[in-house]
C-alpha cells in the first residue's frame, strides 16, 4: 500500500531521530530505506510516499506519537501540523519561530511533516493523561507580555508557548463548538513538559470563559499599559486585531469606523473592558495584574513564583540579561522606543482618546493584587 512506510516512519520515532543529522538529501533518503529494511524500496519511492502522506491525514499510535512531535499549526479543515522532537525547542520570542528554528536545522524535519485531524486526536481524549500549563499571561498588546514571557523563559523552570498559531487558529474556528475546543486545549497543552506557561493574543481574552473551563483554577496575569502609549506603538507599526475587516476582527465584532484611531480605540476599550470584568469576577488568587512600567527582575521573580516555580540562584543573571534585550529581536539590546504621544497625536485626539480610556486603565490599575499580601491595592501596585 502506498503510505504503508510513511506510516512506519510517523510511529518509529528512533528511525527519524538516527536519521535526523544527515544534511544530503540523498544520504538522508538511502539512510530511510536502509532503516526500514523493506526489500525493494528505493529511495525515489520512498520520497514519493512520504510526500503523498504529507498530503494526508494519519492515525497514528497517539500514546506514542505524542511524546514524539510539536503541534506546529491548525487549518480551518479541523487538521493538526506536526514537526518531529528532534531536540528541545530553541530559544525565540514567539512558539512558530521556535519551531521553525528547529525545522530548518533538519533536513528531515524538513521532509516529514504529518498531519492528523483534530477530531481523530478528541477521539483519545480519555487515554491523556492531562497536565495544566503553569499559567496564562493575557495582555493588551505592546505593553511588555513578550518581555515578560521572555524572562520567564530565561529562568529555565518553564517552556513558555508565545501566541502559538495552532492554539490562535483553533480559537478563531467558528465551526469547532464551545466543548471540542475545551477538550482540545486540554489535550494539545499536556503535551509540553515542563508544564508551560501560555502566553496568548491579545484578542484572545474574548475566549476567557473557555480557557477557564478548560483550566479553573491555573494562574493568570494580566499585563497592562496606558492606553494612549499603546495606541501609539500601533500607529507606528498596527497590529493584527487593530485593522478592521480581518478574521481577527470578526471575533471581536468592533464595526469599523471611518476614522483608525478611533476603530483602534474601541478595540482597546473592549479589551480593557472584558479584562477588568475576568479579573473583578475571578478569584483573587488566582489573578494578577502588573503594569508595563513595572516590569523588572523583582516583579518577574514575584510572577514566577505565582506560576508555581522560584528562580534558581545560578538563573538570575541570566534572566537580568534577558530583560535588557529587545524583546522580539533578542539579539538586540532593548531601546525604548519613545512613543512620544503628542507626536503622534494632536491635542483634539488626546483628549478625545483620553477621555475615553484612561478611566478604564485606572479601574485596572486599581484591581492590582500584591504578590505578597494578596490584598487589593487602592493606591495601586506599591510592591511592583
Amino acid at each position: 500500500m502506498l503510505i504503508d512506510d510513511f506510516n512506519v516512519l510517523i510511529d518509529s520515532p528512533e528511525i527519524l531521530k538516527r536519521c535526523a543529522g544527515y544534511s544530503d538529501f540523498q544520504v538522508l533518503m538511502s539512510a530511510l530505506v536502509d532503516q526500514l529494511k523493506r526489500p525493494g524500496l528505493e529511495p525515489d519511492q520512498l520520497y514519493e510516499e512520504i510526500l503523498k502522506g504529507n498530503s494526508r491525514s494519519i492515525e497514528p499510535d497517539i500514546n506514542q506519537f505524542r511524546h514524539h512531535w510539536y503541534p506546529a499549526g491548525y487549518s480551518q479543515n479541523g487538521e493538526i501540523n506536526w514537526r518531529i522532537k528532534i531536540a528541545e525547542l530553541p530559544f525565540a520570542p514567539f512558539y512558530d519561530d521556535r519551531v521553525s528554528q528547529l525545522t530548518c536545522r533538519s533536513l528531515l524535519a524538513t521532509l516529514i511533516k504529518p498531519k492528523l485531524k483534530l477530531d481523530y486526536l478528541l477521539k483519545h481524549f480519555n487515554e491523556f493523561e492531562e497536565a495544566a500549563p503553569a499559567g496564562f499571561i493575557f495582555h493588551l498588546s505592546r505593553c511588555g507580555s513578550t518581555l515578560l514571557a521572555n524572562g520567564l523563559s530565561a529562568t529555565g523552570r518553564f517552556s513558555v508557548l508565545s501566541e502559538a498559531s495552532f492554539l490562535t487558529d483553533l480559537l478563531l474556528d467558528s465551526s469547532l463548538g464551545f466543548q471540542d475546543k475545551v477538550r482540545a486545549l486540554r489535550m494539545l497543552l499536556s503535551l509540553f513538559n515542563p508544564s508551560p506557561v501560555i502566553k496568548l493574543n491579545a484578542w484572545d481574552i474574548v475566549y476567557f470563559s473557555l480557557i477557564r473551563e478548560a483550566f479553573p483554577t491555573t494562574p493568570i496575569v494580566f499585563v497592562i499599559r496606558e492606553p494612549l502609549e499603546i495606541l501609539a506603538s500601533h500607529k507606528r507599526l498596527t497590529g493584527i486585531h487593530m485593522v478592521p475587516g480581518t478574521k481577527v476582527a470578526h471575533c471581536l465584532g468592533q464595526p469599523a469606523t471611518d476614522s483608525l484611531l478611533e476603530y483602534q480605540a474601541a478595540v482597546l476599550q473592549q479589551l480593557m473592558c472584558l479584562m477588568f470584568e475576568h479579573r473583578s469576577r475571578g478569584s483573587p488568587e488566582y489573578i494578577r495584574v502588573i503594569d508595563y512600567r513595572q516590569i523588572d527582575l523583582e516583579a518577574l521573580e514575584r510572577i514566577a513564583e505565582f506560576f508555581g516555580a522560584k528562580i534558581p540562584a545560578m538563573q538570575m543573571l541570566d534572566v537580568s540579561l534577558m530583560l535588557q534585550k529587545n524583546s522580539k529581536a533578542p539579539d538586540d539590546a532593548f531601546c525604548p522606543y519613545a512613543h512620544n504621544i503628542v507626536q503622534n497625536f494632536d491635542s483634539n485626539e488626546i483628549d478625545k482618546v483620553a477621555d475615553r480610556l484612561v478611566p478604564h486603565y485606572q479601574k485596572l490599575k486599581l484591581s492590582f493584587v500584591d504578590f505578597n499580601t494578596q490584598k487589593v491595592s487602592i493606591a495601586g501596585y506599591p510592591a511592583m
